[in-house]
């Protein structure tokens, strides 16, 4: 049987009617976070006694300590392969997830949520798609936690037991047209024949279905689950906005889905969500109890005497409120002030240990990164992680929903991108990088890419199939995301700031030792975290261009120097050969003539 319009309106009314006190306690729990922690009623009574509503308020600073918590501790996503042929492909999936992220700003809508986390009790988001022309872009929207309703019976800290779940908000009549404009006269019908029945003090400044006097409607953006499959529908009192049916987002087995992930951080009992600060609330309010007590009690003075000793009792009493007040008392009647130090002590005492105590639950010293200015940034961290054990259920919550919003983003991924897109990984302008999904390979283009790695045999075909048309055919779809199987697991982004600045200073440290030709100043600049390195470095360019031309000039004077004196040598050397020779001939004919002469000898001898 078809779910009628009073199904889901009843859907509704029984959310705020079951949660009603949890409600109105979460609304109070937010309310001292933004220092609202006296009641009309509590500062009534205080005027009437001459006390002060003194808001201590230690409270926030937990919360700020929380939240700064999740923002140092947070989490990128990482794609890993479920399947050997998907190992290449799962980095491209790491890099769309990340890009994702970064467009939507996921980093401060988490964490905006996980304050709600902590103080609502409950952090939701929606993932969405919206069409930009011929692509589609996806987006993470985060749920104020007075905007997100639920299945009350639900039981399980992340809802997965829930029949149903949405978001109420309140629309001008003009924007609902707008929105639904098939239903523009049904509108204006609800609007002035429709009674106002439902009552819920956190859902707006008018606790109705409508809003006459601003021309407003509430309206339900309502995901339920009917025979095991999600569907979706719009509606306000009395009316379909949008007609139910399946949810138009699909999961990883292409079924309908809910896109609303929630996580609660507690839930009692009795089904009541709530967040880390209820447990805040009654030590705060013993802190501003006692410290306004506290002032009271040491700016007036307790009395005792004989009746008639003082003329007005009330102006005596005002008198020894001021640092200069005078009372007269009637002779003979006795008027005494009672001591009550140790009574002062006492309560600044109680006073003293309400502080302590509300600063040791959670968030404490190690977690703030008090403890030690002289510890190293890397055992400061190991404390910061030790005082977060306490809270290590609350922080796991929140991480386990980030993490299904992530395998949300992929599905929608895998559902709507399904043509060729390519996306920027990186904000740095000198260091782009760009990965392609869905990207279409030609045989060409293979055959070129096995060719520059090596292959002969694809070399050898590309030069057979020049200006072949069979070259522009598509062979293969590269990061195809629609078969791509992955696991999504989150991995933490570390705090190395303080690494770094460590590092550094031990290579400062080593500079020194070793001195600038070691560890030459550019080296330093490049390792340190100052900004405008590299203009820096371009001023000190023009000095080093320099020295290197006077390097090159002294390199060169040295070649020709040496080029001269090599030239002088050898022709010193070709002048003692030639005198060398010349002398050689000397020899010889001298030893010739000899030869000569002594055969000129014995001839005549013989005649």
């Amino acid at each position: 049987m078809p779910r009628e319009i009073k199904d889901f309106t009843g859907d509704f009314e029984n959310f705020l009617t079951v949660t009603d006190e949890s409600r109105n306690q979460a609304a109070r729990d937010r309310d001292y976070v933004d220092h609202k922690q006296w009641t009309d009623d509590e500062i009534s009574k205080l005027a009437a006694r001459g006390q002060s509503p003194i808001v201590i308020n230690r409270t926030k600073v937990k919360v700020n300590f929380l939240t700064g918590a999740e923002r140092s501790g947070r989490t990128d996503p990482k794609a890993l392969p479920r399947t050997p042929d998907h190992e290449d492909a799962a980095d491209a999936a790491t890099k769309g997830l990340r890009f994702v992220a970064d467009n939507t700003d996921l980093d401060q809508t988490a964490s905006a949520s996980f304050e709600d986390y902590i103080v609502w009790g409950t952090e939701a988001a929606i993932t969405e798609v919206s069409e930009k022309g011929d692509d589609f872009e996806i987006a993470i929207n985060g749920i104020a936690g007075d905007r997100f309703y639920y299945d009350p019976h639900s039981r399980k800290l992340d809802f997965s037991d829930a029949k149903y779940m949405g978001i109420s908000i309140w629309m001008d009549q003009d924007d609902a047209v707008a929105q639904f404009p098939k239903k523009k006269d049904d509108i204006e019908s609800v609007l002035t024949s429709s009674s106002d029945s439902v009552d819920g003090s956190t859902f707006d400044d008018q606790p109705k279905w409508l809003d006459r006097k601003r021309k407003r409607i509430r309206v339900c953006r309502h995901y339920y689950k009917e025979n095991g499959v999600w569907h979706l529908a719009y509606f306000t009192d009395s009316l379909f906005l949008m007609e139910p049916r399946p949810s138009p987002l699909l999961d990883e087995f292409e079924e309908p889905i809910n896109p609303i992930e929630a996580q609660s951080a507690y839930i009692d009992r009795e089904g009541n969500r709530y967040g880390e600060v209820r447990g805040y609330i009654w030590v705060q309010d013993e802190i501003n109890h006692r410290r306004s007590k506290f002032l009271y009690m040491i700016s007036v003075r307790q009395t005792v005497g004989d009746k008639g000793a003082v003329d007005d009792i009330n102006v005596a009493k005002s008198e020894l409120a001021k640092a200069n007040g005078h009372v007269e008392t009637v002779p003979g009647k006795r008027f005494e002030l009672l001591e009550n130090s140790d009574v002062n002590s006492s309560q600044f005492l109680l006073y003293q240990d309400g502080k302590s105590e509300l600063d040791s639950i959670g968030a404490n010293s190690a977690l703030s990164g008090e403890p030690d200015t002289q510890l190293s940034g890397r055992a400061i961290t190991a404390l910061q992680q030790g005082g977060l054990t306490e809270l290590a259920g609350l922080f796991d919550g929140h991480r386990a929903w980030k993490q299904r919003i992530y395998r949300q983003v992929w599905n929608r991924i895998r559902q709507f991108w399904d043509q060729e897109k390519w996306i920027r990984v990186t904000d740095d302008q000198s260091d782009l990088q760009w990965v392609g999904l869905n990207q279409p390979i030609t045989l060409g283009q293979k055959l070129q890419e096995s060719a520059q790695q090596g292959d002969e045999r694809a070399q050898a075909a590309l030069q057979q199939l020049i200006d072949d048309p069979r070259l522009n055919e598509v062979v293969e779809v590269r990061n195809n995301v629609a078969e791509l199987d992955v696991d999504i697991e989150l991995s933490e982004s570390k705090d190395i700031v303080t690494i770094r600045q460590e590092q550094f200073d031990t290579l400062a440290q080593l500079a020194q030792a070793y001195g600038p030709q070691e560890v030459p100043f550019e080296a330093m600049l490049r390792l340190s975290d100052m900004t405008d390195k590299e203009d820096v470095l371009e001023l000190l360019k023009p000095e080093e261009q320099d020295q290197e031309q006077v390097q090159a000039q002294v390199e060169l004077q040295s070649i020709e120097a040496e080029s001269e004196l090599n030239n002088k040598n050898a022709d010193t050397a070709a002048k003692a050969a030639k005198a060398a020779k010349d002398q050689a001939d000397a020899d010889a004919q001298n030893i010739e003539n000899e030869v000569v002469a002594q055969q000129l000898g014995i001839v005549n001898g013989a005649a």
